[in-house]
């Protein structure tokens, strides 16, 4: 609660500096919010760049693969510093120790050591034993090779004193000892890519995990602050029935009421002092839920991960400017279109679209809100995936000046990911939902106009109803300029 008070008492200055920009649009603070609260950050481990190994060449007696050489070399003819494609091998590995050949040695290509022991053993007519009853490995990786095991094993590679030859290296031999480059060459490459291949894959889990774990910690957060949440939209349709039923019987009986035209109400209620229509109580019950929400959303935003590293200033910035877009996500199934209305936050009064028409003062303000409810409703996301939207709706860099705009888009963009990332697992065969996402995001900043209009009416035409002190502190600095005008 402490870093709540912060951030609270942080809002005034960051009214301040919305002179440098003039008038604000989210002056208003008009929002539906369920729920919303907490729990820890966690890391998200970062995918890797991997590169694919070049390609081998197709013809096995083009140039290059009769060449020598077995290290990468520079490009001489490309830019500085950037590798060329490593030439191969000109012979096959050295058949009995498997390190690189340096020629046919008694009818076998090997090594210049392994040649030099099986000559030395022809000459010196040498016997060996083994201590390991002849079971020793001759591998590259072996420092030294029993004596015994080495000799064998050059036996049976085929070299021999009878296989000694002279002449010319034929061409059925350097073909034959190309392709056998190149296989070998390529199978050594398996190793590497599949080890890449399972280093992505691995990376790529753990980010998966990592996202999983954010969409489910968030929803969690939404549903500690109010439990009833998860399934607020079949309590909120049973509640909107009955009240349904009532109001058309009431109609029945009394006939439909006209509203009372605002001037003839501000007549009346200057003269008597009566709420002749329950507007002014419907505004004051609707301002102490906003203040309330407000207070969640704060609350809520304090346990994303990274909004409690960002400086206090842009804290109170992203509440200040984004309020209205986020609580209103997060209270959308508040609102039903088909019944025509809408039941507040905390008190859990269901009101009529009429009587929201006769206490915010503009029917076609009522009419964006329901219509704005219904698009997201027909989004048919999860509970969890609307609890990333809200969040999502927070971190928009655009709306005012920020001191670091770049740390508030890597959090957007990691909100968006696990957003995705459930979009894909929930909803595999609606490719175009996330764009209808956008879509919606986009169209409900037009909130921020109308709440500031409603806030306006409010201060201007009714100064008897007090504005709770939080929706003062987000606003102080715009209804200043309403009373300099």
């Amino acid at each position: 609660m402490t870093r709540l008070k912060v951030v609270v008492a942080s809002i005034n200055m960051t009214s301040e500096d919305s002179r440098t920009r003039g008038r604000r649009l989210s002056k208003d603070s008009h929002t539906f919010m369920d729920s919303m609260d907490l729990e820890e950050d966690f890391p998200c481990s970062p995918l890797p760049l991997l590169l694919d190994p070049a390609s081998l060449a197709d013809d096995p007696l083009s140039p290059s693969s009769s060449d020598s050489g077995s290290t990468s070399t520079l490009d001489s003819q490309g830019s500085e510093g950037q590798l060329s494609k490593p030439s191969l091998p000109a012979l096959p590995p050295c058949r009995v120790c498997g390190k690189p050949a340096s020629g046919l040695h008694y009818g076998v290509n090997t090594c210049e050591a392994c040649k030099v022991f099986f000559k030395r053993t022809l000459q010196r007519n040498a016997v060996y034993s083994c201590k390991r009853n002849g079971k020793c490995q001759i591998v590259p990786s072996r420092r030294r090779y029993c004596a015994h095991c080495r000799y064998e094993k050059c036996r049976a590679v085929g070299m021999s004193r009878s296989s000694i030859k002279t002449g010319r290296y034929s061409h059925e031999k350097k073909v034959k000892d190309i392709l056998e480059i190149k296989k070998h060459y390529a199978e050594s490459q398996v190793e590497p890519r599949a080890n890449t291949d399972a280093l992505f894959d691995q990376a790529k889990s753990v980010h998966q995990q990592d996202l999983a774990h954010l969409v489910k910690y968030l929803a969690e957060c939404a549903m500690i602050i109010d439990p009833e949440s998860l399934h607020l939209s079949s309590k909120l349709g049973d509640e909107q029935i009955q009240f349904m039923e009532v109001f058309k019987l009431r109609q029945e009986i009394f006939g439909s009421l006209d509203p009372v035209d605002d001037d003839e109400y501000s007549t009346f209620y200057c003269m008597t002092g009566l709420d002749l229509d329950g507007r002014r109580e419907i505004l004051n019950q609707w301002l102490v839920m906003i203040n309330a929400c407000i207070k969640r959303l704060i609350q809520f935003a304090m346990f994303i991960p990274g909004y409690s590293d960002l400086c206090t200033q842009d804290q109170a910035a992203l509440i200040k400017y984004a309020r209205h877009e986020a609580l209103f996500i997060g209270g959308h199934r508040r609102f039903n279109a088909k019944l025509q209305c809408y039941t507040m936050a905390m008190s859990g009064k269901v009101l009529h679209k009429t009587d929201l028409v006769k206490a915010l003062g503009h029917e076609d303000y009522v009419d964006t809100f329901f219509k704005l409810a219904q698009e997201l409703t027909n989004l048919r996301l999860s509970y969890a995936e609307y609890v990333l939207l809200t969040a999502i709706a927070l971190f928009f860099s655009d709306r005012c000046d920020l001191k670091e705009p770049s740390k508030i888009e890597a959090i957007q963009l990691k909100l968006v990911e696990a957003l995705q990332y459930s979009l894909r697992i929930n909803h595999p065969s609606r490719p175009g939902l996330f764009p209808n996402i956008v879509n919606a995001l986009v169209n409900i900043r037009a909130l921020s106009e109308i709440s500031w209009k409603i806030l306006e009416r409010i201060y201007l035409d009714m100064p008897d109803i007090d504005l709770p002190d939080l929706i003062l502190s987000l606003c102080n600095t715009d209804l200043s300029e309403l009373e300099e005008t």
